[in-house]
C-alpha cells in the first residue's frame, strides 16, 4: 500500500493536515473521509487534503493568513448543523442512516439542535439522559452511541476540543455484557418445541418453516426474509443479504456465511410451495416475499397466548435460544460463532454465560470420567 503524501494524515477514519511555518505546528482536520466504502484509501479525497495543505501553506506565505493564535479558534454551529454534516459524511447503508435519523429526532434534537455545538455541557447531556423515558436499554444506549459519534466528528472537524459525550458512552454504551442479557430470555428446548407444535397444526406451513428455521439456525429476522431458493443447496443456506424495511441489503456484518442446518429444518423447506416458483423462501398467502417479520411475529405471539409460554422481548429471541441450547449441549464456540455470523470476541462477550455454564461444566466433566 503507498504510504499517504507528505503532511497528510489519517486519524479516526478522517484525513488530517499537517505543516509547520515560522517554527510554529498547524495539524488540521480536512473534513474529508480517508477511506471509502470497500475500506480503502479514497483516492480524490486524498488529492483534495493535499490541496487544501498547499493552499493553507501559500496563504501564511502570502499574508492572507496570521501567525497568531485565530487559527486555533473553534468553528461556529448549531447541534442540528453538525449533526447533519456528520450524516452527510456517513458511509453506510440507508438503513442505518435512517436509524440515526429517529434517534437524533426522538431524543436530542428537541434539547439541542438550536444550541453551539461548542457550548454544550457534559451536565446538560447526564441530564437529557437521566429525565428520559427509554423504551429498552439497547435504544438508550443506540442513541448515546450517535450522540458520541456527533461529538467526536465536531471534535475532529474543530468545533470543540472535547468531547462532552465520552464518559455518558463509556457508562451507558458498552458492549451488552452477560449481567444485561436476561439469563429467563432464551427458550427452553420444551418451550421451543411447544411453540413449534403449535405453529405447525395451527399456523401456515411457511409460518412453521420460518419459525423453525429461526430456532435451529438463529438467523436474524431481515436475513430469514431475504432467503432465496439460489441460497439452498439442499443441506445447507447462504446468508449473503438481509431484508431491513423492504430493501434487499447486506447482512449486519457486511459478510456472506453458509449456515449449516439439521435435516427436520431441511425436510421442511423441501415441502414449501415457492419451491415451485423460486425465488423467496419464505413467502405469504399471496406466494409474494415478506417486507417485514409484522405478520409473522403476530402469529408468533399468538403461539405464546395460546400456550401460555412467556413471550421473551428482542427483536429475534431464538437467536439468544439457538446459542444458549448449542452451548451448554457442547457445541464448539467457535463453530457456533461462525453460524451465527458473530465475531469470536462478540460471541465470548454476549454468550460467556453460557458457555462457563453448571450444564457445561457437567458435560466436559463426563467426557474426562
Amino acid at each position: 500500500m503507498k504510504p499517504l503524501p507528505e503532511g497528510i494524515r489519517e486519524k479516526s477514519g478522517r484525513l488530517y493536515i499537517e505543516f509547520q511555518y515560522a517554527k510554529k505546528r498547524y495539524y488540521e482536520s480536512t473534513g474529508l473521509i480517508a477511506r471509502n466504502a470497500e475500506g480503502k484509501l479514497h483516492r480524490s479525497n486524498i488529492v483534495e487534503a493535499a490541496k487544501q495543505r498547499n493552499r493553507r501553506l501559500e496563504g501564511f506565505k502570502y499574508g492572507i493568513e496570521t501567525d497568531d493564535d485565530s487559527g486555533d479558534d473553534l468553528k461556529t454551529g448549531t447541534f442540528a448543523e453538525v449533526a447533519q454534516a456528520y450524516l452527510d459524511a456517513l458511509e453506510v447503508k440507508t438503513s442505518t442512516r435512517t436509524s440515526y435519523k429517529q434517534l437524533l429526532q426522538i431524543y436530542w434534537m428537541s434539547s439541542l439542535q438550536h444550541r453551539q455545538v461548542s457550548a454544550i455541557k457534559r451536565p446538560k447531556l447526564r441530564k437529557i439522559v437521566r429525565e428520559t423515558k427509554w423504551s429498552s436499554n439497547k435504544v438508550k444506549r443506540n442513541a448515546v452511541s450517535v450522540l458520541h459519534q456527533i461529538f467526536e466528528f465536531a471534535r475532529e472537524d474543530g468545533y470543540r476540543d472535547d468531547n462532552p459525550a465520552q464518559k455518558i458512552a463509556t457508562k451507558s454504551n458498552r458492549l451488552q455484557s452477560t449481567a444485561e442479557i436476561d439469563r429467563e430470555h432464551p427458550y427452553q428446548p420444551s418451550e421451543r418445541d411447544t411453540l413449534l407444535n403449535w405453529l405447525q397444526s395451527n399456523a401456515r406451513v411457511e409460518t412453521y418453516a420460518y419459525f423453525l428455521t429461526a430456532f435451529f439456525t438463529g438467523m436474524r429476522t431481515g436475513e430469514l426474509l431475504a432467503l432465496t431458493w439460489e441460497d439452498f443447496d439442499g443441506k445447507s443456506l447462504l446468508v449473503n443479504k438481509a431484508r431491513v424495511r423492504g430493501e434487499i441489503t447486506t447482512t449486519k456484518t457486511h459478510k456472506a456465511r453458509t449456515v449449516a442446518i439439521p435435516d427436520r429444518v431441511i425436510n421442511a423447506i423441501n415441502t414449501l410451495p415457492s419451491r415451485f416458483k423460486q425465488g423467496s423462501i419464505f413467502t405469504n398467502q399471496y406466494g409474494r416475499e415478506y417486507h417485514s417479520g409484522y405478520h409473522l411475529n403476530k402469529k408468533f405471539r399468538e403461539a405464546h397466548e395460546k400456550t401460555r409460554i412467556r413471550h421473551r422481548e428482542g427483536p429475534y429471541p431464538w437467536r439468544h435460544t439457538y446459542a444458549s441450547i448449542g452451548l451448554t449441549g457442547g457445541a464448539d464456540p467457535g463453530w457456533m460463532a461462525k453460524q451465527l455470523g458473530h465475531s469470536q470476541q462478540m460471541f465470548y462477550t454476549v454468550y460467556a454465560y453460557w458457555i462457563n455454564s453448571d450444564e457445561r461444566d457437567r458435560y466436559e466433566l463426563a467426557k474426562i470420567q
